[in-house]
């Protein structure tokens, strides 16, 4: 019995540190901080109304400051991640991608850069309606020429950190599975039930390797292999347009959802890669019941 009893060990790490992954985990809380901040900033500048309190101006451009740093610290973050991927290990057409949106990001900081600057130089000869203008300008640009490929690196680091995340779950269930042949061997009594809930992790994690795999796919054939057939380009055209549909949206609803009655949407590459994360988190839950279940069965 002593040979067996390091599946407590494992269990027991698995029980304590395994905590059940989430959707969120999928990209870098920095750059994710950023995002949300900087949306909320520009959106409430550009909505405020003229409150004609004495102060107002120089509260907008002070917003509107925080709101260009914040868009440059999300840029800097994609750029960092970006920068970090190995070049030897991607694909030509990979490659090429990765420096086109290094690129995009480049730009974008650009004139991020150029923005604080000009509102810091002019900051006292800026009027309200002109902060207010800026704003809403700063607002239209990042839109339409920085989020769409923002958004195409975070879809990539989705999937890729998803791929990492599963090979973890795989690892483990491998060295359960040998802590389980170590308790078959001394005929704990039961031990049957233990791989049964192996089984069904398994399962799980299959299910969710096949789940990112079609996530890997859709955002290759839509970015990454670009203008290889016909069916590509409209692939990329129908999920530029959901790209957009997100940027208008949360993003993250349920896939499943409809707009304005029309028929659901297809799953975009997040809408897939959540659920591709939902199924280890439910793997995570059977271990975490093999946890206690092994605890039983060696009383």
């Amino acid at each position: 019995m002593k040979k067996a009893t390091s599946i407590i060990a494992l269990l027991t790490l698995i029980t304590v540190s395994a905590a059940t992954p989430s959707f969120a985990f999928a990209q870098s809380s920095g750059v994710q901080k950023a995002l949300e901040n900087a949306k909320e900033t520009i959106d409430n500048l550009v909505s405020a109304k003229d409150s004609k309190q004495p102060d107002e101006l120089s509260l907008r451009i002070q917003t509107l400051k925080q709101a260009i740093e914040l868009s440059i610290e999300e840029a800097k973050d994609a750029r960092t991640k970006l920068e970090g991927l190995d070049k030897d290990t991607l694909s030509d057409n990979e490659a090429v991608w990765r420096e086109a949106k290094l690129k995009d990001v480049e730009s974008a900081l650009n004139y991020f850069e150029t923005q604080k600057s000009d509102v810091e130089d002019n900051s006292k000869n800026i009027s309200t309606t002109e902060a207010k203008n800026i704003a809403e300008n700063f607002k239209t640009w990042r839109d339409e020429n920085y989020l769409p490929p923002l958004n195409e690196v975070r879809d990539y680091f989705f999937v890729d950190q998803q791929e990492k995340t599963i090979e973890t779950a795989k690892s483990r269930a491998q060295k359960i599975d040998e802590d389980i042949k170590r308790l078959e061997r001394a005929k704990v009594k039961n031990i049957a039930s233990a791989r049964k809930l192996l089984k069904n992790a398994n399962i799980l994690i299959a299910d969710s390797d096949a789940i990112n795999g079609k996530a890997h796919a859709l955002f290759f054939t839509t970015f990454i292999d670009i203008g290889t057939s016909t069916a590509t380009s409209s692939a990329s055209a129908d999920t530029k347009k959901e790209t957009k549909l997100e940027n208008k949206t949360s993003g993250d609803k349920d896939a499943t959802s409809t707009i304005s009655g029309a028929e659901p949407r297809p799953k975009s590459i997040r809408d897939l890669v959540k659920d591709s994360s939902l199924k280890i988190r439910d793997a995570y839950k059977v271990f975490i019941d093999m946890s206690s279940l092994v605890r039983r069965l060696l009383k």
